[in-house]
Parts: structure tokens; sequence; C-alpha cells
């Protein structure tokens, strides 16, 4: 198949996406966030007139998710600078100390899971509890191999928890295709589904591959 030639319209726009695709990815080398990269194509698609205001102001959806995830993202992050998830990791760790490793396993994979409902971001949630929690699991005498992996596991499950729980979230949310209620409700079903997989299912394939 061969591609007709480019329009007189489409060459702002080809010229555009150049620079800011070949910025993106070079940020960490030129300094350059990737935020910048973005508004500055933002800014050249106005200024070439391929974009107008009104085209940009009639994203409604996109605006709305700019906005209220810019603050949920800020709220997790002062959380973690305030010392509030330090604190909630410790208190948990605190409260498993004098129980058996499966109850005490069990115990923490479940705050561990639903704790997401503060944060905004999966690599936020990783960085703040994923070593206390698997310290705390082990110091109780869970499997090092197993509390890892089953901790790994719900790192990469808790996406769809909240309209917020990860990058992709509040875009697809944006679309209108749910409603905030039922977005929560399926993603609480979805998450105690997840639980009842992993850490049934999942905990007997463990056993018969000999990590506990």
């Amino acid at each position: 198949m061969r591609r007709g030639r480019v329009r007189v319209r489409e060459r702002p726009r080809s010229g555009r996406h150049g620079p800011s695709n070949r910025a993106a990815p070079g940020g960490q080398v030129w300094d350059l966030a990737a935020t910048v990269s973005a508004f500055t194509g933002v800014a050249l698609l106005l200024v070439t007139g391929v974009l107008t205001w009104g085209d940009l102001v009639a994203e409604k959806a996109a605006w709305t998710t700019l906005v209220w995830f810019s603050v949920l993202v800020m709220m997790a992050g002062q959380l973690q600078q305030l010392g509030v998830i330090g604190w909630f990791s410790d208190s948990i760790t605190d409260a498993t100390s004098g129980v058996g490793w499966q109850t005490a396993f069990v115990i923490l994979t479940l705050v561990y899971l639903f704790s997401h409902y503060l944060f905004a971001s999966n690599t936020a949630h990783v960085a703040a509890m994923y070593a206390a929690f698997l310290a705390a699991a082990t110091a109780t005498g869970a499997p090092p191999v197993m509390a890892a992996l089953v901790l790994g596991f719900i790192s990469s499950l808790y996406g769809g928890l909240t309209h917020y729980a990860s990058g992709p979230a509040p875009v697809l949310f944006g679309g209108g295709y749910v409603t905030l209620g039922e977005w929560w409700r399926t993603g609480l079903i979805a998450a105690a589904a997840n639980i009842v997989i992993w850490m049934g299912v999942g905990a007997l394939w463990l056993k018969l591959l000999g990590h506990w």
C-alpha cells in the first residue's frame, strides 16, 4: 500500500511531532521534562494553526482529568513527604509482629492492596511501601521468595482499583463510559476476585513449587 503525499495543512503537524517525539525520550540527556515537551508541542500546534484554542477548550474530559488528577498526585506526594505513609507502614508492621506468619502475611497483603486508595500512582505505592511490607512479612517468618512474589503480583493488580489508581485510569474514566460508582464497585469486586485467585490458587501453586 502506497501512502499519499503530505498535505499542506499536515506539514506543520509533522514538523511539530518530530521535535516533541525526540524530546520526550531525550529528556534525561537534555534535562527536559516530558511535561515541557508536551506543552511545547501543543503550543506549536496552536501557533501553526493546526489547532485552535476552541479545539483545546472543547476537550472538557481532558481538562477535568488534568485538574483533579494533578491534585490527587500532589496529595499522595505530600502524604509521603510528611511521613504519613511511613507511619502507617510502621504501625501495620508492629501490629503483625506477634502473630503467626500465615495470618500476618494475609493481613499485610490485604493492607498493601487496599492502601492503594491513598495513592494516585503504582510506582509511588511500590516505592513507599513494598520494601517495608516485604521486610515485615519476612520478619514474621514468611518465606522471602513467596513474600516477594506475592507482593510483586499485588503491585500490578491495584491499577484499576479507583479512577485515579494509575496513569491510564483517569484517561479511561474521562471517556465517560462508566460512572464513578460503577468504577469503584467494579474495582472492589475485581480486587476481591484477584485476592481469592492469587492468595488461594496462587498459594497452592507456590506450595507445589516448594516456595513455602
